[in-house]
């Protein structure tokens, strides 16, 4: 979700912004009435909205370099998508990724070498090569997305694959609202000093650069102790702001699950109701067919 990826990326941001006292928790959790969890920094939204940016309605088809990986269980080698299929072939051979179009490091096309792809079983390395001979050995295709091993893999364990895709979607989400940053210590002087730091952070040059709106629009004052907040005192900050939240999500052309267009045309004849001349037509529709690529 657009909102909780905003919260958890200004929450890692505020973690490492060297802010003193350094907060025992920064992030969405209100601390328990516990001393050992102050300094801490609580973000919210209490107000937010989306607008979706892009084509098709918010997404979309970036081409290049995307890295995925991909953890395929041996005794169970399904997606979830698709539960009932399977991704390793019965003699167990040969493998099937969930997305094809595999491309180099560099977003080229071509045979792909050990900086392009890497494979794991368990915690052992697998050795790329264009003539595999062991278990331990594998050749990639890239176009279908399909490892093949010189031997049959084991029936339980794990691999995991990492490689690039050349094609992914890409959703665009500009989320517009009031951000609320609240600083809890026990000293009030550590409260406004932390606040204070937080606030530089987040409307200075060096911000997240998904951040592209963000102005202070109110500012509390150090409040009195709370008993049941481990005696802290709280600051809170209120910020008008506009982040815009991407997510990339590979496609999974060419590889386990084709998605292919199917269009049908039908051709029509209707009368016109005024003149009775006859009008040719034609009417098109278009559904997704979702299926398991065929092995060549």
């Amino acid at each position: 979700m657009a909102e909780t990826a905003m919260l958890t990326a200004l929450s890692d941001f505020l973690t490492g912004a060297g802010l003193t006292p350094a907060p025992a928790m920064v992030g969405v959790i209100d601390p328990a009435n516990r001393a050992q969890d102050l300094p801490a920094i609580v973000l919210d939204l209490p107000e937010v909205a989306r607008l979706e940016m892009g084509l098709g309605g918010g997404v979309d088809t970036v081409e290049g370099a995307l890295a995925v990986e991909t953890v395929i269980s041996l005794t169970n080698p399904t997606v979830p998508e698709v539960p009932d299929l399977d991704l390793l072939s019965e003699d167990r051979l040969r493998l099937t990724l969930p997305h094809g179009g595999l491309v180099r490091a560099d977003g080229t096309h071509g045979d792909l070498g050990t900086a392009d792809i890497q494979v794991q079983r368990g915690g052992q390395a697998l050795t790329l090569t264009s003539a595999p001979t062991t278990q331990n050995q594998y050749a990639a295709d890239p176009l279908a997305g399909r490892l093949t091993f010189g031997s049959a893999q084991p029936a339980s364990g794990t691999l995991r694959a990492n490689y690039f895709v050349g094609s992914w979607e890409r959703e665009m989400v500009r989320l517009e609202g009031v951000l609320r940053l609240t600083v809890l210590d026990v000293a009030g002087a550590d409260v406004a000093t932390v606040s204070d730091q937080a606030i530089a952070a987040l409307t200075g040059a060096g911000r997240p650069a998904g951040l592209k709106r963000i102005a202070l629009t109110r500012l509390g004052p150090v409040g009195p102790e709370i008993q049941d907040r481990a005696r802290a005192r709280t600051r809170e900050a209120d910020f008008r702001f506009a982040y815009d939240h991407v997510a990339d999500r590979p496609l999974s052309a060419g590889g386990v699950i084709a998605r292919v267009p199917i269009t049908s045309t039908l051709r029509t004849v209707t009368v016109d109701p005024d003149t009775g001349v006859a009008v040719d037509g034609v009417e098109t529709d278009t559904e997704t067919f979702v299926g398991q690529e065929e092995d060549a």
